[in-house]
């Protein structure tokens, strides 16, 4: 079932890298699970420096930066795609799951490599599986290789993907 970004998200979006929003609007075409954007996706650097300074964000290197690496010139490349329950935005993790699911499939699809915040070390195209079960999986794995090299707190940030790093 395809669920469009509603005009807000796009709004939103309006400054993220079109390959990454490109990524989004497939999966949600893919996607039983409608999603959107609650607030600005890009941000400067000044931006961000304040959200660290409030405990929002936890770097100073986020790719929700304009011009951060691999983006395109005067765009961020990052979002946090959250899933919309058809009343409000919601931050539950089956519903995440389903979602980062979809990003999976689209990401292959349109041969653009993805990080997802539910796993960081690698990208999603990397995950095995391709079902909510199989993204939930993968997300408990990392946390648990992430406790096993001393990170007592991983993070987990489930709505969140951005163009590849790894």
């Amino acid at each position: 079932m395809a669920h469009p970004l509603s005009q807000k998200s796009l709004d939103y979006c309006a400054h993220v890298d079109p390959r990454l929003i490109a990524v989004v609007q497939h999966a949600l075409t893919l996607s039983t699970q409608d999603a959107g954007f609650t607030t600005e996706q890009s941000r400067t650097q000044a931006e961000e420096d304040a959200l660290v300074a409030k405990g929002v964000s936890h770097t100073h290197h986020s790719h929700h930066i304009i011009g951060c690496p691999g983006a395109a010139p005067g765009c961020s490349g990052a979002v946090d795609l959250v899933p919309w329950n058809g009343a409000a935005f919601v931050w539950e993790w089956p519903r995440v799951d389903v979602l980062a699911a979809a990003m999976r499939q689209a990401s292959i699809d349109l041969a653009t490599p993805i990080t997802w915040g539910g796993v960081w070390d690698r990208l999603m195209s990397e995950i095995p599986g391709g079902d909510a079960a199989a993204m939930s999986s993968a997300s408990n794995a990392y946390a648990a290789r992430e406790r096993a090299a001393g990170v007592f707190h991983p993070l987990l940030d489930g709505p969140h993907y951005e163009l590849g790093r790894n």
